[in-house]
């Protein structure tokens, strides 16, 4: 199974200096594009809920606007499993009740669970995506030099002369 790729600042493997730049070119670009396109919350939340939404967009700077369902729906998903547990912890132990919120608890823990795996999983896809751009990118570069190289030099007029005054 191939390594995840890495960003280029936490690359400690050695690179050829024209690739170094080329991958540190592609993801700079990337996070500008990210930070250009913020996630938005794509239902109303309450409050609390935004908080919990503001907070996940500050900590993730590559979270763009596609990411927006799956942030939303862990931001709600988080408070209510808050709520619940805070609940579930002022109620007393002999409550009937307690076996129901208890699930509800668990239902949403699951929940936040799925969401911050999916977007965990987006931000592999989006370090997959800047690593194949970056090759892309250095392949290209060495095919120009290669055709760099490989064009003919043009002939000095006074080396023909010489060349020909030698035969």
């Amino acid at each position: 199974m191939a390594n995840a790729p890495i960003s280029i600042d936490d690359n400690k493997s050695k690179m050829a200096k024209i690739d170094r730049e080329t991958r540190a070119e592609v993801e700079i670009e990337h996070q500008e594009k990210a930070k250009a396109s913020q996630p938005i919350p794509t239902i109303s939340l309450v409050a609390a809920e935004q908080k919990f939404f503001d907070e996940i967009v500050k900590h993730n700077d590559h979270f763009t606007i596609n990411h927006s369902t799956n942030v939303t729906m862990l931001a709600h998903n988080m408070y209510r499993f808050e709520k619940y547990k805070k609940f579930v912890h002022k109620m007393k132990i002999d409550d009937e009740r307690i076996g129901f919120y208890e699930k509800q608890k668990l239902a949403y823990d699951k929940q936040v669970a799925l969401y911050t795996t999916k977007l965990g999983l987006d931000m592999k896809d989006i370090q997959r995506m800047i690593f194949e751009e970056a090759r892309l990118r250095i392949e290209e570069k060495k095919l120009e030099q290669m055709e760099i190289n490989k064009q003919p030099q043009e002939v000095n007029p006074l080396m023909a002369v010489l060349e020909a005054m030698k035969k």
